[in-house]
């Protein structure tokens, strides 16, 4: 006789694997050019936010001005032409990958150097507290000094009795 857990364990174990079989047959959609501009355009503004000066944006945008000019090339050359289209469609491929890749590239290299900027400036608050610490503490002992100096420098004048 087959124990209820058994029979239980073995159904959750056969739905598990037909959800595993059924997730790995699912064929990517091919993504079209709008979406992939799109996401470089993305990938470009985070690169910005991660700290990238205007200078290595520039070169990005120029790229994505020449990708947009490829388009309406694209669109502008007619249907027969399917030599022209094609490589008109190369080189949008071509540069969405290239300025996806320096995008990337760059935004990893702006997010280090921010990074190491942060430390830097943690770093240089840290030593300029013990600096003002050492300075505050010599200062108060030289102000020490100083007034015991004094001190036994005074004069003791006896006053007179008589008045």
């Amino acid at each position: 006789m087959i124990r209820l857990s058994g029979l239980l364990v073995f159904s959750l174990s056969f739905v598990a694997i037909v959800l595993l079989i059924h997730s790995a047959s699912v064929i990517s959609q091919p993504v079209s050019a709008d979406a992939q501009l799109s996401k470089v355009i993305q990938a470009v503004r985070t690169a910005e936010l991660s700290g990238a000066t205007s200078d290595e944006i520039r070169d990005l945008s120029a790229q994505l001005n020449n990708l947009i000019g490829l388009q309406d090339a694209l669109q502008s050359v007619p249907p027969q032409d399917v030599g022209r289209r094609t490589q008109l469609s190369d080189q949008i491929n071509n540069t969405l990958t290239s300025v996806d890749m320096q995008s990337v590239e760059l935004a990893t290299r702006a997010a280090e150097r921010t990074s190491v900027n942060h430390l830097v400036s943690y770093s240089a608050g840290v030593v300029g507290a013990v600096i003002t610490t050492a300075i505050y503490h010599y200062g108060t002992v030289l102000w020490r000094r100083y007034r015991v100096k004094r001190t036994f420098q005074l004069k003791i004048i006896p006053r007179s009795t008589e008045r």
